[in-house]
């Protein structure tokens, strides 16, 4: 986990999606983030701590084991990461996996304001590093790779891989701008509201590695390029 200093900073883009419309000065209390996405080896240990059951007590499934390119298998009751795989970052989480890890591991989601301020700092950078895109900085191969890999697409704060390896879930509730985080965006309550999406991916392009970009999906979704990392206070 990294200090994540408050202060405002610029959250939206004037020059971004509609939905990062209209730009603001937001204030972020003081809180961590951490340095890296949720990898595979920490996400076996939690489903072994839970028995190695993947849905909640009310069914709501936490992660995916179906797809070919799943990056743990199950041996004997307890999940183990394939091979090679131990550092990747975790993939196929919900919404409700990730937050569900963050719960066991002591920690939470962070919201959609803390993880644009991780990444974007207090001068409004475009990228977690900078201002100019850098195709050197990010993941572009054809799955995730460990975390760390590529130690140059990092934020102001130290905060690795914010500008892509897989995209990562955050707290809140899509909502429009302007941000405000007294409204209902910020509501865990709601099981069935929209998601918001954060970062970039290895399936990588200009656009979407910048620090500005949202996205949203159902808190059940789940794919291959979708991870998260985590926030504590």
């Amino acid at each position: 986990m990294l200090p994540i200093p408050a202060a405002k900073f610029t959250m939206g883009s004037s020059e971004g999606e509609d939905d990062e419309k209209p730009v603001g000065k937001i204030y972020v209390r003081a809180f961590h983030m951490g340095k890296y996405e949720v990898t595979v080896a920490q996400y076996a240990a939690f489903l072994n701590a839970n028995g190695g059951r993947t849905k909640d007590d009310s069914g709501n499934l936490w992660v995916d084991g179906y797809y070919d390119d799943f990056q743990l298998a199950e041996e004997g009751g307890q999940w183990k990461p394939k091979t090679g795989k131990e550092q990747y970052p975790v993939v196929y989480v919900t919404w409700f996996g990730a937050m569900a890890y963050a719960k066991w591991a002591g920690a939470r989601l962070p919201t959609e304001a803390e993880w644009e301020k991780a990444a974007r700092g207090t001068d409004g950078r475009t990228y977690p590093w900078g201002n100019k895109w850098d195709r050197s900085k990010v993941n572009t191969g054809d799955e995730p790779v460990a975390v760390g890999t590529l130690p140059g697409n990092k934020s102001l704060y130290g905060c690795i891989d914010m500008g892509g390896n897989v995209l990562e879930w955050v707290s809140s509730k899509y909502s429009p701008y302007p941000y405000r985080s007294g409204d209902d965006r910020e509501d865990l309550s709601n099981k069935e509201a929209y998601r918001v999406v954060r970062g970039g991916s290895y399936r990588i392009d200009a656009c979407i590695a910048r620090a500005a970009t949202r996205a949203h999906n159902g808190p059940l979704f789940r794919i291959g390029d979708q991870g998260f990392r985590l926030a504590r206070n």
